[in-house]
This record gives structure tokens, C-alpha cells and sequence, in this order.
């Protein structure tokens, strides 16, 4: 596929880098064919994260698994818009996996997380029990700030929202009859522990699960 001024393409198997101006091209052209886990496009400046995809691997307990952590500067809501347009997708929905062909890819379907501004109490450290009732908290993390901090350094998706968490989905089936579900998982990791601050980053996970294997 050609790309405006510049584009890196890689054979079949390989990860295809695209460069961020490619989002006006796609917007142009409709959403591309839906990949396969190998031929996700990556968004020009990801930096991979082992340590992160250490720490997911060990606390997982399902199937067989392929998975890919990513760490992405800039604006979330950006970072969505291109693999909204790439991808395609009916927000909300389910992935339709009884009309797909026999070797090939479902429909895509995505769901969005919003921002919430409640207060939140930081005297627990994370993992620790909560603390008795009655027990008066000593250091807040305000929802204020947090919206503060969100509001000065990102432009919200819709009126008064701001994306924290998307979540593409879909199936792919080989010829043999193996059934995958693929996600393409955006998530904001930016806000300081106090949300005093936000500085635009976000976590990219790709990932591949073995849903069932056998004739469809």
C-alpha cells in the first residue's frame, strides 16, 4: 500500500511500520482490509516494552498467546483515531464469528472507556486492604485535578471526555480450522500518581489468543 512522502513496509510475518500523517490518507481512502496478528501496522514511535509484556505473560492463565507491549508518545485520542481508521469497526458491538469465511477474519468491533473524576483516597499502598470504616483519609487524589491536568494537555473525544481505555476485537481463523481472537488495546498511562499531571503517553498492547482449534 502506498503511503504519503514516506512509507516502511516489511514481507508477510513482520510488523509494518506507518508513519502518523498516514491517519489523512487512511481518512481518505475508508479503513484498510482487516490484518492478521502479524500485519498489525505499528504507529511511527512506538517503543517496545519488554518489561511490560514480562508482567503480563507471567499473570497469564488461558491459551496459547501472542502478545506485543508498546509505549507511545502523544495524545490518546489521537493514537485511536488511527487505528479507528485503519481498522474500521462498530462501537459496542460483538464480533461476529458464525458468518465469517472459513479462512480469514471477522468483523471488528471496539469499545471505549472513559475518564471518571471521582476522588480517590492514596493512603493505601497498591495491593494493600483498604482501610477500616471510619478511618479518615489523609491524602486525596482529586478528581478536580485529575480533569485539570487532562484539560490542559489533551483535547477531549467527546464533550467533557477523555479517553482511557480502547479496545479493538476480532477473530481471524486459518485454513486448519484455528480460531484467534485478536485486540488491539490503547490505554492512557500519562496522569501522575496524584493526576497533578498528565503528560500525553499511552500503552499499545497487539495480542493474539487461541480461542479453539478443530474444524469450523
Amino acid at each position: 500500500m502506498n503511503h504519503a512522502n514516506a512509507a516502511s513496509t516489511a514481507h508477510a510475518g513482520r510488523w509494518v511500520i506507518a508513519p502518523v500523517f498516514a491517519v489523512l490518507a487512511a481518512a481518505a481512502a475508508g479503513a484498510q482490509a482487516v490484518p492478521d496478528y502479524e500485519s498489525i501496522h505499528l504507529i511511527r514511535g512506538a517503543t517496545r516494552d519488554p518489561k511490560a509484556e514480562a508482567l503480563l505473560q507471567a499473570s497469564w492463565v488461558g491459551g496459547p498467546r501472542s502478545i506485543q507491549v508498546y509505549r507511545v508518545e502523544g495524545s490518546i485520542e489521537g493514537l485511536f483515531n488511527y487505528y479507528e481508521r485503519r481498522l474500521g469497526g462498530t462501537r459496542d458491538g460483538a464480533p461476529d464469528t458464525l458468518d465469517m469465511p472459513r479462512v480469514g477474519n471477522s468483523s471488528v468491533t471496539y469499545h471505549l472507556e472513559f475518564h471518571a473524576f471521582d476522588d480517590q483516597c492514596l493512603d493505601a499502598t497498591p495491593g494493600a486492604a483498604p482501610a477500616s470504616a471510619g478511618t479518615a483519609c489523609q491524602r486525596w487524589r482529586r478528581g478536580k485535578d485529575k480533569k485539570r491536568a487532562l484539560d490542559g494537555s489533551r483535547l477531549s473525544y467527546e464533550g467533557g471526555k477523555w479517553i482511557e481505555a480502547a479496545t479493538f476485537t476480532w477473530y481471524h481463523r486459518e485454513a486448519n480450522g484455528e480460531l484467534q481472537r485478536i485486540q488491539v488495546e490503547i490505554r492512557d498511562i500519562g496522569l501522575s500518581r496524584d493526576w497533578k499531571q498528565h503528560t500525553p503517553l499511552a500503552q499499545l498492547l497487539l495480542e493474539s489468543v487461541g480461542v479453539r482449534s478443530g474444524a469450523p
